[in-house]
């Protein structure tokens, strides 16, 4: 479904949700946009964990060294690596956290037995260690309702999924 979630909703926002809003994807980029204009408004509460703020962070640097720097996807990490100074050129991860900030999106806390958690979400939906603790930490707060554009989520039932496609 397409982001537009109903009003007063709490929802769960993957990586790939805050990335778009600094890479022009048509279509994706104005929707991801605009569902964080409304939890900026207070419309709906949003909410992840540090995991999946910090992997939002690691594409945004990734992005931004991509075009301004004219590198390959393929080998760009350990070419950042290999270069700090144009890491330390790199300022959207920054312009990121402070959209965070102003969203309200909140933190979720993430301990060993949300891990655990994650691992039994694994057996059951097949899903990687990552998006597992996503559907974990949702489990255990009530959360319903993903904004994401991984297409994984779609086999674990009792989720509404909304994408930006």
């Amino acid at each position: 479904m397409p982001l537009n979630v109903t009003a007063g909703q709490a929802v769960f926002l993957d990586s790939t949700i805050l990335h778009y809003t600094f890479v022009n994807l048509p279509g994706a980029t104005p929707q991801c946009i605009e569902l964080l204009g409304r939890l900026t408004r207070g419309d709906l509460t949003g909410c992840m964990t540090a995991p999946v703020l910090n992997d939002a962070v690691h594409k945004v640097m990734c992005s931004e060294a991509k075009e301004r720097f004219g590198r390959p996807r393929s080998g760009l990490v350990n070419w950042l690596k290999a270069n700090p100074d144009a890491a330390r050129e790199l300022t959207q991860a920054t312009d990121l956290l402070r959209l965070v900030g102003a969203a309200h999106i909140s933190l979720l806390p993430v301990d060993v037995v949300a891990l655990a958690d994650a691992q039994r979400v694994v057996q059951s939906h097949g899903l990687l260690a990552s998006d597992a603790l996503i559907v974990a930490t949702m489990q255990r707060h009530a959360i319903t309702h993903l904004a994401t554009n991984d297409d994984d989520f779609d086999r674990v039932p009792g989720l509404t999924i909304w994408k930006p496609r």
